[in-house]
């Protein structure tokens, strides 16, 4: 029997706070991610 992948689809309206809120946590995520991407040069 072969698995089937369900996906939903939703649409979210956050407040202003919420978007800020939002925006911060995402900010900081891909400030985390890309900084962990960059090669540390050698002291």
């Amino acid at each position: 029997m072969a698995k089937k992948n369900k996906a939903f689809k939703c649409r979210l309206y956050p407040s202003k706070e919420q978007m800020q809120l939002l925006r911060k946590t995402f900010g900081c995520v891909s400030f985390t991610y890309l900084k962990d991407m960059i090669p540390h040069e050698s002291a």
